[in-house]
């Protein structure tokens, strides 16, 4: 998983772009799901799925058919892209 994030700076200062590398087994971990549950307290989650099911999913996914972008989101002031 790596998530990119290329922000214009406002006039004088520098730009700025950057890069995270993620193993997609850290899907595997269910606090993550914990946290991103408690944060989305309005919208539906569905919790009762565990880590390792959406895990072995989408590995399985990527596998026949390559990767996937989830964000793509490109302003004049930055751009953001996440792909799984």
């Amino acid at each position: 998983m790596k998530i990119m994030v290329k922000a214009k700076g406002d006039d004088g200062e520098r730009d700025i772009a950057f890069s995270i590398h993620l193993p997609l087994s850290i899907l595997k971990m269910n606090f993550v799901w914990n946290q991103i549950a408690s944060k989305t307290q309005n919208t539906y989650f569905p919790v009762d799925i565990p880590g390792k099911e959406i895990y072995r999913v989408l590995k399985t996914y990527i596998k026949e058919n390559g990767h996937l972008t989830i964000v793509d989101v490109d302003t004049k002031d930055a751009k953001v892209k996440i792909v799984i």
